[in-house]
């Protein structure tokens, strides 16, 4: 069984411009049609590759409390995948 296999629906994208950060656009969507995940960044590089953030509040420089976030790399890599896939369609 694929450890990642999960409904992704409903995907929202918002582009920014001008950001010194890198980042491009923010991100939304629907798990399973029963949870809202939003508020992932959505990062280019200087080569292009593409990578995501999920919100996280910085308790001090070495911890961070993320309010939601993929629970392994599997999960990471296939919402990432999602929301490359909505950038290229728009």
């Amino acid at each position: 069984m694929n450890e990642a296999a999960f409904d992704i629906s409903e995907i929202n994208i918002r582009f920014e411009t001008g950001r010194p950060d890198g980042i491009i656009a923010w991100a939304s969507m629907v798990l399973n049609r029963c949870l809202f995940i939003g508020d992932i960044a959505v990062r280019k590089d200087g080569t292009g590759r593409v990578a995501i953030t999920f919100p996280a509040r910085k308790k001090d420089e070495r911890c961070m409390y993320f309010y939601h976030k993929p629970i392994n790399g599997a999960c990471h890599e296939e919402i990432q995948q999602a929301i490359e896939q909505s950038l290229t369609l728009r």
